[in-house]
């Protein structure tokens, strides 16, 4: 139904769009998530936070990056950040920002810096998760030391 979204595990585009109000961090928020009509797999969209810089300019900051505010004293914040709802976020999982008390806070500290990291700390699917095959297994002391009979 929606052309530019697919299912990540059968790549269809046949999907639903549906919303739905959930909790999260003590704040409600609207969450929309796809459904796919082909295989029935559910997953929420990557998301995006806009946080403003400065200037009326805006970094575009990915779901579950580390956000990096350097102050002009020095101090120096590395924190998780995690999309909540478009003008909610959380860091490090304590208590609901809204972009505008962040924006209020870069105000009063001029000369703060924002960057972001992505996250690099991925894991693997299930589909990438095997048996490694018998010539990757580490020899252990017992086989080495049998001898041949013959």
């Amino acid at each position: 139904m929606y052309g530019n979204v697919s299912c990540p595990r059968c790549g269809s585009t046949d999907v639903d769009s549906c919303n739905t109000m959930v909790e999260r961090n003590f704040t409600m928020c609207y969450v929309t998530y796809y459904k796919c009509r082909s295989c029935g797999e559910v997953w929420e969209p990557k998301r995006f936070i806009d946080l403003p810089i400065d200037g009326g300019r805006y970094l575009k900051v990915p779901d579950g990056s580390t956000l990096v505010v350097i102050f002009p004293d020095g101090e120096e914040w590395r924190k998780t950040i995690r999309y909540l709802d478009s003008h909610h976020f959380d860091l490090n999982g304590g208590i609901a920002w809204h972009v505008g008390q962040f924006r209020d806070m870069l105000d009063k500290n001029p000369g703060t810096k924002v960057t972001y990291e992505e996250p690099t700390g991925l894991r693997a699917s299930k589909d990438v998760k095997r048996r490694a095959p018998a010539y990757m297994k580490p020899r252990t002391n017992k086989n080495l030391n049998k001898k041949k009979v013959r």
